[in-house]
């Protein structure tokens, strides 16, 4: 009985020394953090531009996935990671949704990416 206590004991000590897991809202923190860092190194031009390329790719396809704008041709800022921050505008925009598909990046180790649903696409052209 006092092995088991002892070993109690030691499994209680191993928990409360462990690292804490980073809440979800510490996680979506430093996350941001890295967006930020990245769209300084890329620079404000790069990231003007980028928003208007996203507009435009926005109102010309119905679904919208990373790997599917930089195709498209947007240029590469000095930090990939900087995209991060135009998917965010266009999201707070009201310019894509989340769809609920996601797909693996070849731009991300091939890393699953949600797929976007364009808001300012419209299948009914020139009305």
């Amino acid at each position: 009985m006092a092995q088991q206590r002892d070993m109690f004991g030691a499994w209680v000590e191993a928990e409360r020394t462990k690292r804490p897991v980073p809440s979800a809202s510490a996680a979506q923190r430093a996350q941001d953090s890295g967006i930020d860092k990245s769209v300084e190194h890329a620079g404000q031009d790069w990231l003007d531009y980028a928003k208007r390329f996203m507009r435009a790719f926005c109102e010309r396809h119905a679904t919208v996935f990373c790997d599917d704008v930089w195709e498209a041709g947007l240029r590469q800022p000095a930090s990939p990671r900087a995209f991060g921050a135009v998917m965010k505008h266009a999201m707070r925009q009201g310019w894509i949704s989340p769809s609920g598909e996601q797909r693996r990046s070849r731009q991300s180790n091939n890393a699953y990416r949600m797929v976007y649903v364009s808001n300012l696409y419209s299948t009914t052209k020139g009305s």
